[in-house]
């Protein structure tokens, strides 16, 4: 009897330590840690890292909040895409592209959307994509005082604009991953159809989806990696390893996590969200091309609203994750 009371204790003892290893794993799917991949050319990505300048990209994010609603068929829509390419432009060593094409709404209104695509290294082969959105909500739907005003958008879209222009910066300022092909694509219609995000009942990301579509207008064959940035500029900023990712990047993911510990441990978590999050790599996950995600989708209480302004957003904040993917880069 005492022998038959002693398997049950083992095994009771068995079964909650696979209980608390199977919570660990779901809470931290890439582990803790671990040494960041071997960095080619560390000599330029050294400088390009270092030349990473967190308020310069603060005064991109300036530069773009005049010009909201940034939504498609407005006139902030044109400023925005003016501004992008002016910079690129400026910045030189990137061959530019417009993919303009319309989307027809349910209601039968035509969307007019235009991604912006600047690529470095046209003839590699092997490419790595950056993405964002430029986009913004067509007004601040999630406001307690004035919902039909515009969203000014400095996290929510701005923010990961900022953080590509001062990438081609640096990338421009510095020798570039030689080994690779670097692709910053600009995607319209993040925020759907009717330019009203997680306020649409039927949300899909418009301007990455039609790039999906037309993958071979830029490639002979899918990115090698894809990494799509989004809401980066807020205090405190804490970016963890979202689920959708996981599908499809892991590989990716675990290289950024690694190489963002080194850089900016403060900002680059270990323990995995719970959900998912819908965003521009949604298309390309569902390709099977491998894309993360890196956003801070931390409920705040300005989110969505009139209050999505320049005060909101840190330099260090933007510099932590700019830094990170530049490393990124030489890292491919």
């Amino acid at each position: 009897m005492r022998w038959l009371i002693g398997i049950a204790v083992f095994g009771g003892i068995l079964l909650a330590l696979i209980w608390m290893a199977a919570r660990v794993w779901r809470a931290y799917p890439i582990g803790f840690g671990g040494a960041p991949p071997p960095i080619a050319h560390a000599d330029a990505a050294a400088r390009a890292e270092a030349a990473w300048n967190g308020e310069r990209a603060l005064a991109d994010i300036a530069a773009l909040l005049p010009h909201a609603p940034r939504s498609p068929g407005t006139p902030g829509q044109a400023a925005t895409i003016a501004y992008i390419e002016r910079e690129l432009a400026r910045i030189g060593g990137f061959e530019l592209h417009r993919q303009a094409f319309t989307w027809v709404r349910d209601d039968g209104v035509p969307v007019p959307l235009v991604n912006v695509v600047a690529r470095s290294n046209p003839g590699r082969q092997r490419r790595v994509l950056l993405g964002t959105h430029h986009d913004s909500l067509i007004r601040a739907y999630r406001d307690p005082v004035d919902p039909q005003a515009p969203m000014p958008g400095a996290s929510n879209s701005a923010s990961g604009v900022a953080v590509l222009l001062e990438t081609a910066r640096v990338l421009g300022a510095a020798d570039r991953p030689r080994s690779i092909g670097i692709d910053l694509v600009f995607f319209d219609g993040e925020e759907g159809a009717y330019a009203l995000g997680g306020g649409e009942t039927r949300w899909q990301p418009l301007g990455s989806t039609r790039f999906v579509e037309r993958l071979g207008d830029f490639y002979r064959e899918p990115p090698a990696a894809v990494v799509i940035l989004d809401l980066v500029c807020r205090e405190g900023l804490r970016l963890q390893p979202e689920p959708n990712s996981l599908r499809t990047g892991r590989a990716e993911l675990v290289r950024m996590w690694r190489i963002g510990a080194n850089v900016a441990p403060a900002t680059f978590a270990w323990r995995a969200r719970s959900s998912g999050v819908g965003d521009d790599h949604k298309p390309f996950w569902q390709a099977g091309i491998p894309a993360i995600l890196l956003i801070d989708a931390r409920p705040t209480p300005w989110f969505n609203t009139t209050q999505d302004t320049l005060d909101k957003c840190r330099a260090e904040s933007l510099a932590a994750v700019g830094r990170t993917l530049t490393r990124y880069l030489f890292a491919h």
